[in-house]
């Protein structure tokens, strides 16, 4: 029976039906579309196995087990590189932790992580995997074991009444057998009783507070992928959070590291102590591969403290923080230390804390970047690293303030981008390990703003074997006239996809007048480009030249705008990265950005040129992109209107040129608001579109904090050199733009239909220079003009769930095809664009006589999607479209003691 809003949904379908020509018949050729089960679009094509293999449960309902809700925000998931296969987590109500394993083909079966002396229940969701990747490693026990892996999670031991330990969190390690993952004799694979990992204890100290807690941990090893982050936020579902790829060969050992407190004082109201600690497994151990590797002792990693105290009563000079980067074998931290001594009494001990960068110290006080550098054939780490420019000294009248690093940098328009962009090394081909930082480099008065303590960003060149620093230099200007610190969140790095470069971009002050402090003055865009030392072709680590030879010196990119105001708002093009970025011209990139002052808002774009002979001299382009009235944009100015109107940039398929697409209210403080979807290319075949339906009756969704987006696909993965000496120029090294997709959002029929946007698209061909820019568009957008193709379901109308209106949830490439997952309606759907050889005036997404197609992903029954849990794709390649996974949950009958159980779904592309 059909009631509420599935029979209005279904009414309104049928309706529509009528209406449309090519619409809402059977079809009896592959890929047949039908409304059926009440208001469920669906298809039979989804390129994968079905709902029902992922539904490996008791039942066979679902993924997760009967009975439990599965908690939102729980869900992880880490793939193997490119091999096919992941290890899946999350955790459901009442705290208990379950684990799958793909082998490229299909999941095992629900697994509980268990462990003895361990309180099940107080498991946190934040699991992190380590695979055991050593195919190719000369040790016969260390290949014995490829394929295996290391699942780490935290949860609290028991209280012991013997020793008066409290209960702690701890960290643990599950063990993952490959070679069982078939048997159910054996646990699919997963050790039954995991392995305690941290166990520095107070051994019968009664505890007086929340001693020996595990916060944060990580892990250290070159199966990573470049740079990876880990942190704590108390907001996130289990607290912690991490951005790595796994996927790269494993040598000798997988190191785990962890922050946790100690109360090293026994009595009530004392600081605890805040340290590193690190354990190993060595892969290489002559131990049979059927018995399960063991963590090594726990070590306490040693700290600079510059004069303060790392050990005994008074170690809580040191604190380490909960953010933390590693690269391969190299582990970066901050450390706050200060020796001025407490009173000795309960709770005025002295600790070290952390500030914002530029907040108020403690005098004495040092906030400092430090890194460490583990032998992975042994787990010993090197003595530890300060990249400060200037020793810190925690007994005298200096004080040092070092960030950066950690932050995850702002993007443009408001939007946060979680981005791999402060640390590069050996797997983007460099022989040395690069690291950006911003630091304030001394602050005796403890006055931030003085002429003499400004914060600066400061490259530096590190030994990536020993940790040793090979060189490091402030690259950003200072100006002796004005206050002029690098923001730390308001910094970021671009390496080319050849990896012959660095461009770094920065807000920092423009003294636009020679004499000191001036109305003109005004934040102003900075850039800097640092040449890369390449690894030799016979696999050797050249030195570098000397570091001021391969640093250009830092310019403001649009020193003739004035008039007080500042750049407020920035970013570098789309689709850039090493071997899977997409640049025309190898030697440039681009960065959009826009300065608002009383006239109006106006983005620019500023071409930047890397000059690879050394000494480097290299040299930016900076020209007007699009004027807008004042305010119109999100950012400074009298006029403040939302909603935000974003930029995004990419390739434009020629000469390093660019390709933009954005929103402009076409008729603002005149009228109704009235935004429309345009796009901007420069160079050959420039000009200016707009791209949407071009009827005043619709117009495009203007939500404060809707991100534009658009997927660029390359013409091809390999990369290529240039010969200094000779200048030869490896054609390879350009990579352009194919095809660039833009999807947006606008009215479904009209400005007063009351319904949810619509989701639609037109391709951009970079390849066609010798048209006009509206014809190089598919549906075109010239002479021929048509309207834009719509993506999501052609004939259905949205309700007001959680889920109905339609939102996109990933996409993934391979070469020029694109697959693209959305919802609507309470229900996933699939669409696929494959360009190849079509023509402009071809549909190049999958559709029926031009209507869309898009292929269900969710099963056909009557349960509705409750949450979409994750969306990922395999690690450390180009080729993300085959085993794009999407988990989602739904709420089955439990099967025991009746009520719904929100359970765990899931599906793989093939």
């Amino acid at each position: 029976m059909l009631t509420g809003r599935r029979f209005v949904t279904i009414a309104l379908v049928i309706g529509l039906c009528a209406l449309a020509v090519t619409g809402c018949h059977r079809r009896s050729s592959k890929g047949s579309t039908t409304i059926n089960k009440s208001d469920i679009f669906t298809t039979d094509e989804f390129p994968g196995a079905p709902v029902q293999a992922g539904n490996v449960a008791d039942d066979q309902r679902a993924m997760s087990v009967s009975g439990s809700d599965v908690i939102p925000g729980s869900v992880r998931c880490v793939a193997n590189g490119d091999r096919g296969t992941m290890i899946a987590t999350y955790q459901v109500t009442g705290g208990r932790l379950y684990a799958h394993y793909y082998d490229g083909s299909g999941w095992t079966p629900p697994r509980a992580l268990s462990a003895l002396d361990c309180i099940l229940t107080s498991a946190s969701a934040n699991t992190e995997v380590a695979f055991i990747n050593t195919e190719n490693s000369s040790s016969g026990f260390a290949s014995d074991r490829n394929g295996d892996a290391l699942i780490f999670w935290l949860a609290s031991d028991a209280a012991s009444s013997v020793t008066g330990d409290d209960a702690n969190t701890n960290l643990w390690c599950t063990y993952f057998d490959v070679s069982h993952c078939e048997d159910i004799a054996a646990n699919y694979g997963f050790q039954e009783f995991a392995s305690r990992v941290s166990s520095l204890e107070d051994s019968g100290v009664a505890s007086v507070g929340a001693d020996e807690k595990v916060d944060t941990y990580g892990l250290i090893s070159d199966g990573l992928c470049g740079e990876a982050r880990w942190g704590f936020s108390p907001g996130l579902s289990g607290g912690g959070y991490a951005d790595y790829r796994w996927g790269n060969e494993t040598t000798d050992s997988i190191i785990v590291f962890w922050r946790q407190d100690q109360d090293n004082d026994p009595a009530a109201g004392y600081q605890q102590d805040l340290y590193m600690a690190t354990a190993r497994f060595d892969l290489t151990a002559a131990i049979d591969s059927e018995i399960p590797l063991t963590p090594g002792v726990n070590s306490r990693l040693a700290v600079a403290g510059f004069g303060a105290s790392d050990g005994g009563t008074s170690s809580e000079e040191t604190t380490v923080d909960t953010a933390f980067i590693t690269y391969n074998n190299v582990l970066f931290y901050r450390i706050t230390s200060t020796a001025v001594a407490g009173s000795g009494a309960a709770g005025v001990e002295n600790q070290a804390q952390f500030t914002p960068l530029y907040g108020s110290l403690l005098a004495n006080a040092d906030i400092n970047v430090q890194e460490v550098a583990f032998n992975l054939s042994t787990g010993t780490p090197s003595s530890p690293v300060t990249l400060q420019a200037i020793v810190p000294d925690s007994t005298s009248g200096n004080t040092f303030q070092c960030n950066g690093t950690f932050h995850q940098h702002s993007g443009f328009f408001g939007s946060w981008q979680v981005e791999r962009n402060s640390t590069y090394g050996s797997d983007e081909g460099l022989a040395v390990l690069v690291n950006y930082s911003v630091q304030l480099v001394n602050d005796p008065d403890l006055t931030f703003g003085a002429l003499t303590a400004d914060g600066r960003l400061r490259l530096t060149e590190i030994n990536e074997g020993t940790g040793a620093i090979v060189a490091g230099m402030d690259i950003d200007g200072e100006d002796p006239d004005i206050t002029d610190p690098v923001q730390p969140s308001e910094f970021s790095t671009r390496i080319s996809r050849n990896g012959d470069y660095i461009w770094a971009v920065w807000d920092e002050r423009v003294d636009s007048s020679p004499t000191g402090v001036s109305p003109d003055d005004h934040t102003g865009l900075w850039v800097s480009c640092y040449v890369t030392t390449r690894i030799a072709e016979d696999g050797t680590f050249p030195i570098p030249p000397a570091l001021g030879t391969m640093v250009s010196t830092a310019v403001s990119v649009e020193t003739s705008i004035t008039g007080g105001a500042a750049v407020n708002q920035w970013r570098f093009q789309e689709a850039l990265g090493y071997i899977c970025g997409v640049q025309s011209d190898p030697d440039n990139m681009s960065v959009v950005f826009q300065h608002s002052d009383t006239s109006g808002d106006t983005v620019w774009v500023t071409k930047l040129t890397a000059n690879l002979v050394t000494p480097t001299a290299s040299s930016f382009a900076t020209a007007p992109l699009e004027g807008f009235e004042d305010g119109d944009l999100f950012g400074y100015g009298p006029v403040y209107v939302p909603p935000a109107f974003s930029f995004i940039a990419t390739d434009s398929g020629e000469g390093g040129n660019v390709f933009t697409t954005y929103r402009k209210d076409t008729d603002f403080l005149v009228g109704p608001v009235d935004v429309r979807q345009f796009a901007e290319k420069t160079g050959v075949g420039g000009g200016q579109v707009e791209i949407d339906s071009s009827t005043t009756d619709r117009q495009v969704r203007s939500v404060v904090g809707d991100v534009q987006n658009i997927v660029t696909t390359p013409r091809g993965d390999e990369i290529g050199t240039f010969d200094v000496v000779s200048l030869d120029d490896d054609d390879r090294r350009a990579n352009p733009a194919h095809f660039v997709h833009v999807l947006f959002f606008e009215n479904r029929f009209n400005e007063v239909d009351g319904l949810p946007f619509a989701l639609r698209t037109r391709m951009f061909n970079a390849e066609d220079t010798s048209i006009t820019l509206g014809e190089t568009f598919t549906p075109n957008a010239g002479t021929l003009f048509a309207d834009p193709f719509q993506l999501d379901l052609p004939a259905i109308a949205p309700g007001s769930g959680t889920l109905d209106a339609t939102a996109l949830r990933g996409t993934a490439l391979d070469g020029d095809t694109v697959g693209l997952f959305f919802t609507e309606g309470s229900r996933i759907y699939y669409q696929e664009a494959n360009p190849g050889g079509n023509g402009n005036d071809e549909v190049v997404w999958l559709n029926n006589e031009g209507v869309s197609n898009p292929l269900l992903v969710d099963d056909d029954n009557d349960e509705e999607v409750q949450t979409i849990e994750l969306f990922t794709t395999r690690s450390c390649t180009c080729q993300t479209l085959s085993g794009a996974t999407i988990f989602w949950t739904k709420a089955f009958g439990s099967g025991s003691g009746g009520g719904f159980s929100q359970r765990l779904q899931v599906r793989v592309r093939e």
